[in-house]
């Protein structure tokens, strides 16, 4: 399941006071950046970000999912499944 377009702006809407941060579609899903660096993405409307030290110790119940077949896993931070 992709991604929905109402998703998109749903979340654009809650990121918008953060100006460095940005999303791109690819393959009927969202790569998301920080200060033009991969942080993440949105796949089937579940952001995942790279699990980095720091964010493993603020959301240490936090799951990995691996976003697609070949990915590394990535930290759960909201699904909305």
């Amino acid at each position: 399941m992709a991604t929905s377009k109402q998703f998109i702006i749903d979340f654009s809407e809650k990121i918008k006071e953060i100006p460095e941060v940005a999303f791109r579609a690819m393959f009927g899903e969202y790569v998301l950046y920080y200060r033009g660096k991969v942080i993440g993405g949105i796949y089937n409307e579940t952001l995942l970000v790279k699990p980095i030290k720091e964010l493993e110790n603020i959301l240490p119940e936090a799951e990995l999912r691996i976003p697609y077949e070949g990915a590394k896993p990535m930290l759960i931070v909201k699904s909305y499944e």
